[in-house]
């Protein structure tokens, strides 16, 4: 549907932002990989934008807390 356009551009500027902020590829393609499963697509087609973005932020910001942790 219509969603996948929003959401193509969503991730290709957090996918952006993460390779400024993550240097460790391997960990870069884990959190890439775990924004496929977020749920953003439904929030999108209800054209709820900024949850569809908190939720994909907040899966970043939580596996790269994880990486720290485990640093």
């Amino acid at each position: 549907g219509p969603e996948y356009g929003p959401y193509l551009v969503l991730l290709e500027k957090i996918r952006e932002e993460l390779k400024q902020q993550v240097e460790n590829k391997a960990l870069r393609n884990q959190i890439e990989e775990a924004l496929l499963d977020v749920p953003a697509l439904p929030l999108l087609a209800e054209d709820q934008h900024d949850e569809a973005e908190r939720l994909l932020r907040a899966c970043v910001a939580r596996m790269t807390d994880e990486a720290k942790g485990q640093a």
